[in-house]
C-alpha cells in the first residue's frame, strides 16, 4: 500500500434491537460496502481474546456493529463462526441488514398497484408485521410519486430478496441502501452525483483490472409484454455493420401499451449496442478514500486509464467497493465501477 490514512476501527457485538454485548478485539478485517445488494464483512479474533459465550455472540442471533473514528459504518447478522484450534482463530463472517431478505418470505400472495419503490417497501412492512419478525427496519427516503409505477404480483414462498430485486432492477428501477441506522432509503432517478474527484493511472490509481464484456453487446432487440405481445424490434445498423446480428429480448409484463414496449425497446438498444467494460480499481487511500467523501457509493467520475492495450477515458460510477484493514489501522480501498449505460 502506499501511504495511507490511519484510522480507528471499534467492533461490537449487539443484539437485533441494539442491545450492547460485548466489544470484540480483532484483526484482518475487511469487507464490501455495496449498492443494492448486501454487505459483507469478515474478520478473525485470536484465540487468547475470545473472552466471551454464545450470550454474547452466536452465529444467526447476534449482530456485529463496526465504528470507524467514532462513525458507524456497518451492521449485520453473524451468520459464521469458524473456529479453529490449529490456527488458534475464531473467524467472523457477517452480512448487512439486508440479508435478512435471503431467509424471509412472503406468507400470502399479494398485488399491488403502486410505484415500484412502495412495492418493495410493502414487502419489506409485511415481513416486519409476522410474529416475531420485526427486523427493526424503518423507511427514509422514497422514490417519490412521480416514479415508475404498475401492476404485481407476488407469490408466496418466494425470497423477499428475490422479489425486491425484481422491482428494483432493471432501466425502471431503482437504488436501495439499508443504512447503519436501519434506514430503508430509495433512490429514483438513481444516484448520479458527480464525485470530488477524479481517477487516472498513473496517479491516484495504485492498480486496476479490467474486464472487457463483448456478450453484452445487443444490437436488434425486441421486449416481450404481456400475454406475450412482441415490440417492433429496435435496431442498431452502425453496430450491426461492426459485430453482425446480435439478438436480444427481455419480459416487461408491467408494460401495458405498444407505446410503452417500444419506449423500453430504445432504452436498452441505447444500453447494450456497444460492448462493456468493468473495472475494478484500487486507490490510493492517501489521496482518495470513500468514507472521507471524496467519492460515495452510486457517484459518478472521470476514470482515466491508459497502457499497451487499454485506453479509457470516460465517466463510470461507483456501485461498491472492498475495504481492507492492516494491522495499524491503514486502509485499503478496492472500488467497484459499472459504466453509466446501466444508470
Amino acid at each position: 500500500m502506499l501511504g495511507g490514512n490511519m484510522a480507528e476501527y471499534v467492533i461490537e457485538s449487539r443484539t437485533m434491537n441494539n442491545v450492547f454485548l460485548t466489544s470484540l478485539h480483532f484483526k484482518d478485517l475487511q469487507g464490501e460496502i455495496m449498492l443494492s445488494k448486501p454487505s459483507a464483512m469478515r474478520f478473525t479474533i485470536p484465540w487468547s481474546a475470545v473472552a466471551f459465550s454464545t450470550d454474547e455472540m452466536e452465529e444467526g442471533r447476534t449482530e456485529i456493529q463496526i465504528y470507524r473514528n467514532g462513525v458507524k459504518i456497518y451492521t449485520g447478522p453473524v451468520w459464521d463462526i469458524d473456529i479453529s484450534t490449529n490456527e488458534n482463530t475464531f473467524k467472523v463472517t457477517s452480512e448487512d441488514i439486508s440479508s435478512y431478505f435471503d431467509l424471509r418470505q412472503l406468507e400470502s400472495t399479494v398485488k399491488y398497484s403502486m410505484t415500484y419503490g412502495d412495492m418493495a417497501w410493502n414487502l419489506i412492512n409485511s415481513t416486519q408485521n409476522l410474529p416475531n419478525g420485526n427486523l427493526y427496519i424503518t423507511r427514509g427516503s422514497t422514490t417519490g410519486a412521480g416514479s415508475p409505477a404498475g401492476t404485481v404480483t407476488f407469490k408466496d414462498a418466494e425470497y423477499l430478496s428475490d422479489q425486491i430485486n425484481s422491482v428494483a432492477d432493471g432501466t425502471f428501477g431503482f437504488d436501495w441502501l439499508i443504512t447503519p441506522e436501519r434506514v430503508f432509503n430509495q433512490y429514483y432517478p438513481r444516484i448520479s452525483s458527480r464525485a470530488n474527484v477524479a481517477l487516472s493511472f498513473p496517479g491516484n490509481i495504485k492498480s486496476y483490472s479490467v474486464n472487457r464484456q463483448g456478450k453484452y453487446l445487443r444490437n436488434k432487440i425486441r421486449t416481450v409484454g404481456p400475454n406475450g405481445t412482441l415490440s417492433s424490434w429496435a435496431v442498431d445498423n452502425t453496430s450491426l455493420a461492426k459485430y453482425g446480428v446480435r439478438h436480444y429480448s427481455e419480459s416487461q409484463t408491467s408494460l401495458t401499451s405498444a407505446n410503452a414496449l417500444n419506449a423500453f425497446n430504445g432504452q436498452m438498444l441505447a444500453q447494450r449496442r456497444y460492448t462493456k467494460v468493468v473495472s475494478n480499481i484500487v486507490i490510493r487511500s492517501d489521496l482518495v478514500n470513500p468514507f472521507e467523501g471524496d467519492i460515495t457509493l452510486g457517484q459518478v467520475t472521470k476514470v482515466s486509464i491508459e497502457d499497451k492495450f487499454n485506453k479509457i477515458d470516460t465517466d463510470m460510477r461507483l456501485v461498491g467497493f472492498q475495504l481492507t484493514v492492516g494491522k495499524q489501522g491503514n486502509e485499503t480501498f478496492n472500488l467497484y465501477f459499472n459504466d453509466l449505460r446501466e444508470v
